[in-house]
């Protein structure tokens, strides 16, 4: 639903394919994320605002993935392995501040991260197919599940085990 929010803009960048504003929202009483695309309209104040004290875009940034934070979703403890080819490709990036990588006897890629599991990060997983396993946390484990059997689904393709 529309509403009509007066916001303090801490920070204006552009990712993925759209301008985002990271502003201190007056209405949630809390610093969040807009996508300036669904923005009908602007209009200035005659009130001027400092940025809150102790903010930091980087660390409001960093206990997510990407841009997106889950607002009351708690930081969890997740382990990936990666197959070939796509371990290689995961340990050239530097994704995330927590990451740590682990090479494997067998060719496989440990991740370990320390983030929020939101719908952003799900969806960069489940993007790596039969290449990644999730360890932990069990509930992305399950989503990874549930995902796929919704993509078999949606084909209609039945398997049984």
């Amino acid at each position: 639903a529309e509403t009509m929010r007066r916001i303090d803009p801490y920070a204006v960048f552009p990712y993925e394919r759209s301008w985002h504003v990271v502003s201190y929202c007056h209405l949630r009483e809390d610093v969040r994320v807009f996508k300036v695309d669904r923005i009908r309209s602007v209009g200035l104040t005659d009130r001027s605002f400092e940025v809150r004290d102790g903010f930091d875009l980087s660390t409001f940034l960093s206990s997510g993935w990407g841009l997106m934070r889950g607002i009351d979703a708690p930081i969890e403890d997740v382990v990936l392995r990666f197959r070939p080819p796509s371990a290689r490709w995961v340990e050239e990036e530097r994704w995330h501040s927590s990451q740590v990588t682990e090479w494997q006897a067998d060719g496989t890629l440990l991740m370990r991260l320390r983030i929020q599991v939101t719908d952003e990060f799900q969806r960069w997983v489940f993007r790596y197919g039969r290449d990644v396993e999730a360890i932990s946390p069990s509930a992305l484990r399950d989503w990874l599940v549930r995902e796929a059997e919704a993509v078999l689904a949606a084909h209609q393709i039945v398997v049984q085990v």
